[in-house]
């Protein structure tokens, strides 16, 4: 008989404290991310923590419910697999964990939410998402320029 998968998990948690730093992020006119979605401003937290080398451990934290990971596409569930893997040093067992997987990705975002609101509401001329455009073309021509 097959070993059945492991199951993922149904819920995407935040801190609680973190809370109302998402919905600003969702809700504020000066958002970039206003009448977006809630995995939008949890991958960009995710991203940004990954960036900042930011992890916030959520053990013994109170947590909320945020979203469901249904509502995450195929792509977006690979790419937070990945950073399991990444994180386990490629270890591909890490897959076998799916709350541990989330957990990871959780984490990031706890450490990356606070960064992302400061950047987007920092009052700075110009619009968070023209200086990110320029931070990403920066990173990629680095990399470009690495590659060759």
């Amino acid at each position: 008989m097959a070993s059945e998968r492991p199951k993922e998990p149904l819920i995407i948690r935040v801190k609680k404290e973190d809370l109302d730093d998402f919905n600003k992020l969702l809700d504020d006119k000066e958002s970039p991310f206003i009448n977006s979605t809630r995995k939008a401003v949890f991958l960009m937290a995710v991203a940004i923590g990954i960036h900042e080398k930011r992890r916030v451990k959520l053990a013994g934290a109170k947590t909320k419910d945020y979203d469901r990971v249904a509502y995450l596409s195929s792509k977006e569930k690979t790419l937070i697999k990945a950073i399991a893997v990444i994180e386990n040093d490629g270890n591909l067992q890490t897959l076998l964990s799916p709350k541990e997987v989330y957990s990871i990705a959780e984490e990031y975002a706890a450490g990356g939410i606070k960064i992302l609101k400061k950047k987007v509401f920092s009052g700075e001329f110009g619009s968070y998402i023209k200086k990110l455009e320029g931070e990403l073309l920066y990173k990629y021509k680095t990399m470009e320029k690495k590659i060759k």
